[in-house]
């Protein structure tokens, strides 16, 4: 198990999402790092009115599932 980073990687969210989701949809996933096993990484979720850190989990797609 790692944590896994990237400086300055960043995408869009492709859908809103709210407080509840345990998965996120993304314009695009070639900036961050891959993940495997019981790997992770942290993410900053910015919207106009909150600033939100979530913990990935797996990356399937550009969907990424977050605890």
């Amino acid at each position: 198990m790692a944590v896994k980073y990237s400086n300055n990687a960043y995408s869009t969210l492709s859908s809103a999402i709210n407080t509840t989701d345990t998965s996120i949809s993304v314009a695009s996933v070639a900036s961050f790092p891959t993940l495997s096993g019981a790997d992770y990484m942290y993410l900053t979720v910015v919207s106009e009115n909150d600033i939100e850190v979530v913990k990935v989990t797996n990356v399937s797609g550009t969907t990424l599932t977050v605890v």
